[in-house]
């Protein structure tokens, strides 16, 4: 038989995976789907890890291999911060605007933006480590 749900989460966190949230910050039981065999289940937002909450067992969840990215400090900019990083072997920059983290791609799209930089990280999937410009 398969694990309950808050035996999942627990086993998830215990392996260190980070659930991915939903809009109404409740874990997202659709990040893994199973069309044929109608399954769904959660995922870390870190690592991307997912599964079947139906069908998998505790010996199943690996650890979470974490993407964490280093963000150099850049700049001040006058209006505000900014920091570079390649994660997912992607470059992006990182700027604090006043109240706000905003994430851009490398031709300065924005990607992602949130006051609350842990919000942030959910939305973008990759652990944000700031290094000050020393």
């Amino acid at each position: 038989m398969a694990m309950s749900d808050e035996a999942l989460y627990a086993a998830m966190k215990a392996k260190g995976h980070s659930p991915k949230l939903d809009e109404a910050g409740e874990i997202d039981l659709f990040v893994y789907y199973d069309y044929d065999n109608m399954h769904n289940g959660p995922g870390c937002f870190r690592c991307g890890w997912s599964c079947s909450q139906h069908s998998v067992y505790e010996t199943d969840i690996p650890q979470c291999t974490e993407v964490e990215t280093s963000i150099e400090f850049i700049e001040d900019t006058g209006a505000g911060y900014m920091w570079t990083a390649t994660a997912k072997d992607k470059k992006y920059h990182l700027a604090l605007n006043g109240p706000n983290w905003i994430l851009y791609d490398q031709e300065l799209n924005q990607v992602a933006s949130d006051e609350d930089i842990d919000e942030l990280q959910q939305k973008i999937g990759f652990t944000i480590v700031l290094k000050s410009a020393e």
